[in-house]
């Protein structure tokens, strides 16, 4: 019996009539899908699509829907994406939540194809599915949760970020990119990301400021974070110059942000906009680097510990966890990992940036000698080098060959050297990406711009000179050390002169 005979005797075991009607006019559809199957089998094959039909109800048209784009556009992922449906059905998800999930799994294909493997399936029924059917997730949220693609390409929403998340191989090429866009995001957690949600509607679409401003917070647009504190700066100081050089940017319309008894107008709550104003600059800026919350227990402990107390050993003993962790999943070539890692990652990166800035001379000085500067280069290499991942053993050469048996003021500078080198792969990494995902020229110049700024990277950059000391000994030491090295560094000039 021919695929179209089984589908249109099996219309039957629809439940609702309408469906039922439906699925039968789309049968050219549903056969046009299961040609383009290798090796599939018929039975199996209009026993999903039933399922489907029965539980998307009365959603049935996005089922049609999805189907014919992934045969025109995606053919290879018809057999996936049904698998997926069934799972989720299995989890007994309604129909607006399987119209969801199909709609991003397409989205995903648009996004990043080349990242859709079958390992990512298992991670959408295994992890996302099971985080959507709970709900408060933003796998279970209907709203503007991707980058709004009619402006700038390839940026990061919430959802572009999450599902890259269980997409992609765990490596340090896929790290840094991951980190990146964190840092991009209008918010590091759904809890934010919907307090943010919310106060756009307050301030925006049902407030003082109109719907420009709202759309601009929903649709992550790339300009956002700068409005906002924009909008504060105009308030506090009657300075336009930040707002102006938004709306020169932008084409949302954003006129009533110039109007100051706007920003102490009641919103629908009784909060003032202005009030809802810092509120939002707050989880747009600072919510990032709350406390993340893995669930491995051991590392959960440890950075726990390391937020009530940054000290060295505290900071030391996590941050171990942390690249065990990772370089198991590198060694087993996972695919995949938790955007709450990916946001540990980079509050230990701050933990670490705040570290050095506290540290003075008697601090710095023999730290090359010690275990937690060692813990640090390798947490650089998983976040900051994209060869790293399959060029391990050269990093061990360069640490005990450079690192640990030089003198520090040596060390350091071979640290430099070695930063400098990683800044040309990321450079290269970066354009890589813009070609692969089309990302705006704007945003890949902010991603290398953000290399060197503010964080773990900078601040290994910066070893030299070094830090003041904090006592008259150190002092007169971190003198002779300074004058040592001038001198060591004027016969080096002067020798490499002569050799050329």
């Amino acid at each position: 019996m021919d695929i179209k005979q089984i589908l249109s005797d099996n219309a039957s075991k629809i439940i609702y009539q309408d469906a039922q009607n439906a699925f039968i006019s789309k049968i050219p559809v549903f056969v046009n899908c299961y040609n383009l199957i290798p090796n599939c089998d018929p039975n199996e094959y209009t026993s999903k699509l039933i399922n489907i039909t029965n539980n998307i109800y009365p959603r049935v048209n996005a089922l049609h829907l999805l189907m014919f784009l992934l045969s025109k556009k995606y053919p290879n992922h018809i057999n996936g994406f049904l698998h997926a449906m069934n799972v989720a059905c299995d989890y007994k998800c309604d129909a607006n939540l399987l119209e969801r999930l199909g709609n991003d799994i397409v989205t995903c294909l648009k996004r990043f194809p080349n990242l859709v493997s079958d390992e990512f399936y298992k991670n959408f029924e295994e992890i996302i599915i099971p985080q959507a059917k709970r709900g408060n997730s933003v796998f279970s949220y209907r709203g503007t949760r991707w980058f709004d693609d009619h402006k700038q390409k390839g940026g990061t929403g919430l959802a572009d970020f999450s599902y890259k998340c269980y997409a992609i191989p765990v490596s340090s090429s896929g790290l840094h990119e991951l980190t990146q866009m964190y840092k991009e995001l209008p918010a590091g957690n759904f809890e934010s990301f919907e307090q943010i949600r919310k106060d756009a509607i307050l301030i925006g679409h049902h407030g003082a400021f109109g719907a420009g401003v709202g759309d601009m917070i929903h649709n992550s647009d790339l300009n956002v974070k700068a409005l906002i504190s924009g909008m504060l700066q105009y308030y506090n100081t009657q300075d336009k110059s930040q707002l102006l050089a938004v709306q020169s940017k932008t084409d949302f319309n954003i006129e009533n942000v110039f109007n100051l008894a706007n920003y102490n107008q009641l919103c629908e709550n009784g909060e003032t906009a202005v009030s809802v104003l810092q509120r939002l600059n707050t989880n747009l800026n600072e919510a990032k680097l709350h406390l993340p919350n893995v669930q491995n227990k051991e590392l959960q402990t440890k950075i726990e510990l390391l937020n009530t107390n940054l000290k060295t050993k505290h900071l030391e003993d996590a941050l171990h966890t942390l690249n065990e962790c990772i370089l198991q999943d590198v060694k087993t070539h996972k695919i995949g990992i938790s955007p709450n890692i990916v946001q540990c990652c980079v509050w230990m990166d701050a933990k670490i940036t705040n570290w050095f800035n506290k540290m003075d001379f008697e601090g710095e000085f023999g730290l090359n000698g010690n275990s937690i500067f060692k813990e640090v280069l390798l947490f650089n290499e998983l976040l900051n080098n994209p060869d790293f991942t399959v060029n391990q053993a050269e990093f061990e050469k360069f640490y005990n060959d450079e690192v640990i048996s030089n003198p520090t003021e040596i060390a350091f500078r071979a640290v430099a050297q070695r930063q400098n080198e990683h800044v040309i792969k990321l450079n290269k990494l970066h354009d890589k990406l813009k070609e692969l995902y089309s990302i705006d020229n704007e945003i890949v110049f902010n991603r290398k711009q953000r290399i060197w700024s503010g964080n773990m990277f900078g601040a290994l950059q910066r070893l030299l000179p070094y830090k003041k000391a904090s006592t008259i000994l150190g002092g007169r030491y971190r003198k002779e050390r300074e004058e040592l090295d001038a001198n060591m560094y004027s016969i080096i000039a002067r020798w490499n002169s002569l050799i050329k």
